[in-house]
């Protein structure tokens, strides 16, 4: 169990379940993290990346999964940090380290605080290539997109990203660049900001058109993979319906059958999870049929995708990418406003709060 100290910290709180303008507030008076735990690392927090889970918790759709364990309790789980006090048994890390750190509990809490107890197996050197806004931004976002591609796409295929705008998108196209695929398109609500980056052979605005009938898409089908980052289980099926996928092609959804999840009792978590759990365990079996999988938000207890993507960004060559207005001020409107940017769900790239200066 964690140790708070006798001293208080400021901190970002959810003060129960609700809406985000009633129920969030910079504090000054939140418990700080105490002598830290065998293998965790306490550290001084320069900035905290929200994430669509962030919204999730703080509503309580998904608490019988990811409610927190009492309120008020402190948002955010994906931080960049100087390390302050280091637990037991923990090697490679020493006070003074600037560190990036995912969350480690169901769902993310801890992190928007100006200090905040992580795991040292998910904790890595910040990449030196950059600031501790756009570091924080690839812990957790960065690590599933780098999972998916390696996962997923193999040398040569051909590529189709829906909805590679956001955190997880914009960072997952240019990783799926890296594999040199035959033909990579995306659609996204914010062309420019995918064309900016300059890795897709072909950008499609689905507030503007309907991908599946847009010619470059229909010309290149059927795919090897397509990835769904934000449309749900309608995509799947138009993919099947339209041929768009090849008969042992991958479908990799990262919101399961519908982007809003509910889980507040056994029945709401078997209406949402089970469909496309149940989808997951039978295409693979069936000749013909493509592959359907989904990439649940748990993310493996080990540091090494993170250590990877950290490579490949001090290689040079791939960009982070954040939201407009981001970095937020850590201030009870700056918090709320980087919340209220995610729950619109036209974030075009990573919302990111900093905390503190480096």
């Amino acid at each position: 169990m964690e140790e708070t100290s006798s001293a208080t910290m400021k901190a970002a709180v959810g003060k129960d379940y609700g809406e985000i303008r009633d129920m969030v507030e910079v504090v000054d008076d939140q418990p700080r993290p105490g002598t830290p735990r065998e293998g965790y690392l306490v550290v001084k927090v320069l900035a905290c990346a929200l994430a669509p889970g962030d919204n999730r918790v703080l509503s309580g759709r998904t608490k019988m999964v990811q409610g927190p364990p009492a309120f008020p309790y402190v948002i955010g789980g994906d931080v960049c940090g100087v390390v302050h006090e280091v637990g037991e048994n923990v090697e490679g890390f020493k006070p003074g380290d600037c560190v990036v750190a995912r969350f480690f509990t169901a769902g993310p809490r801890g992190g928007l605080a100006e200090y905040y107890e992580v795991k040292a197996t998910l904790t890595e050197h910040k990449p030196k290539t950059l600031t501790p806004v756009e570091a924080a931004s690839l812990a957790s976002s960065g690590t599933s997109a780098y999972i998916a591609v390696e996962n997923t796409i193999k040398e040569g295929q051909s590529v189709l990203v829906l909805g590679g705008g956001g955190g997880v998108g914009t960072m997952l196209v240019q990783l799926a660049k890296r594999k040199k695929p035959s033909f990579l398109a995306v659609t996204t609500a914010a062309p420019k900001v995918v064309q900016d980056l300059g890795v897709a052979d072909h950008v499609i605005n689905y507030e503007q058109e309907n991908w599946w009938e847009v010619a470059e898409i229909t010309d290149q089908a059927p795919f090897d993979v397509i990835i769904d980052l934000g449309q749900g289980v309608s995509a799947w099926k138009v993919a099947r319906k339209y041929n768009l996928l090849k008969s042992r092609g991958q479908f990799l959804t990262f919101v399961g059958d519908h982007h809003v999840l509910w889980a507040q009792g056994i029945f709401q978590i078997f209406q949402s999870m089970g469909p496309p759990l149940w989808r997951s365990a039978w295409t693979p079996c069936i000749p013909g049929v493509p592959t359907f999988r989904w990439q649940l938000d748990g993310l493996p207890d080990k540091r090494e995708p993170l250590t990877n993507l950290f490579k490949l960004v001090d290689e040079g060559g791939l960009r982070v990418v954040l939201s407009n207005g981001s970095p937020f001020p850590f201030t009870t409107d700056g918090v709320q406003s980087a919340m209220e940017q995610l729950a619109t769900r036209k974030a075009h790239g990573k919302v990111v709060v900093k905390v503190a200066e480096e």
